[in-house]
């Protein structure tokens, strides 16, 4: 489920109208290192890395709408807020790696 949903999250950003092609080039570079560091979780955290990939995603389609939804894309961000928390100690590059992704969203205003 989970490289379905990156899949998805890839599609997304490589069909999105509003980014530039080097925009896309380094979220696709993000979103591979964030998928690296997903296979390192072990399967007891595997609930957990599904709901990341699944508020990435969320994130990744409310920003890509032509008509976006602050509110929407808002209370996305809380939830992959929520799911990494508990991940900053035990995997904490996956947490850099997420931080990075939502940062490179937000620099290209998305």
């Amino acid at each position: 489920m989970t490289d379905e949903t990156l899949k998805r999250i890839e599609d997304i950003l490589k069909n999105n109208d509003e980014l530039t092609q080097s925009q896309k080039l380094e979220l696709a570079d993000l979103l591979l290192s964030l998928k690296n560091e997903l296979k390192t979780l072990s399967g007891e955290h595997s609930e957990s890395a599904l709901s990341i990939v699944n508020f990435t995603q969320a994130i990744a389609h409310e920003s890509s709408r032509k008509s976006k939804n602050p509110k929407l894309i808002q209370l996305s961000l809380d939830g992959l807020s929520s799911a990494v928390k508990e991940f900053e100690i035990t995997h904490p590059e996956l947490v850099v790696s997420i931080n990075n992704f939502c940062l490179a969203l937000s620099g290209m205003g998305i």
